[in-house]
């Protein structure tokens, strides 16, 4: 199972089809009545279609692969919001209990990230050892990082071990910053006549000027969101 997924793995008319059939007509009952007045039993019924019911069959039916069980959670999330949405005032007494348990899932989910975060860190002493010995054999900063993160981030278990994407991305933005501000310490590399060849990829060419680009990027792209968050919350800027 995996957490990522590209849109070609979604069955596209299913998901549609389990959208349309659990959601009109609990729009209607909720929204235009077209029953009758409705109660509390009713909004229980239509709260149980849109948390429970609905986010179980797009995870089942609506991808052609099995997909992580953290897709679920958040399917289950954005039911939470759609209910709260359709329901009325009226029928909302059970409402508050899906609130509180799926608020208390999400809490879960976010405990155990943090434990695998501060796994990661507890690792770091190891990583730098990894990349030292990497940086012996690989001449580049990004090719050695890489190759200290799958040695230092292997485990026995899979769920644990796919997290590697994750920061091989982290390694890239990292590469990033090093080519930009630091490469120019590092010497280029001797190899003696007759035993190959050697180049280097980011010094005297575009690749330096492509990675500060980025950063620069990334910096303006950084100061434009604090200043639109700026303009609405003091405080969230």
């Amino acid at each position: 199972m995996t957490a990522s997924f590209s849109l070609n793995e979604i069955a596209w008319k299913r998901m549609l089809f389990f959208l349309f059939l659990i959601i009109l007509p609990n729009y209607l009952v909720m929204q235009v009545q077209l029953v009758g007045p409705i109660d509390d039993y009713v909004g229980l019924g239509t709260a149980l279609d849109l948390i429970v019911i609905l986010p179980l069959l797009l995870y089942f039916f609506g991808f052609k692969k099995r997909v992580s069980r953290v897709i679920l959670v958040g399917f289950m999330f954005w039911g939470l919001l759609l209910a709260n949405w359709i329901i009325p005032q009226q029928a909302d007494g059970y409402l508050s209990y899906f609130n509180h348990s799926v608020i208390m899932l999400e809490a879960l989910v976010i405990i155990i990230e943090l434990v695998l975060l501060i796994a990661v860190f507890k690792r770091l002493p190891l990583l730098i050892e990894n990349y030292k010995i990497a940086k012996e054999t690989r001449y580049h900063f990004l090719s050695s990082f890489t190759h200290a993160i799958q040695q230092t981030f292997s485990f026995k278990i899979n769920h644990i071990t796919k997290f590697q994407s994750i920061l091989r991305v982290l390694a890239t933005d990292i590469a990033a910053i090093y080519y930009s501000l630091f490469s120019w310490r590092k010497k280029a590399l001797v190899i003696p006549e007759g035993q190959g060849r050697a180049f280097s990829f980011h010094k005297d060419g575009s690749y330096l000027g492509v990675f500060i680009l980025l950063v620069h990027a990334m910096t303006i792209e950084i100061i434009a969101v604090h200043v639109m968050v700026a303009m609405y919350s003091h405080t969230l800027a």
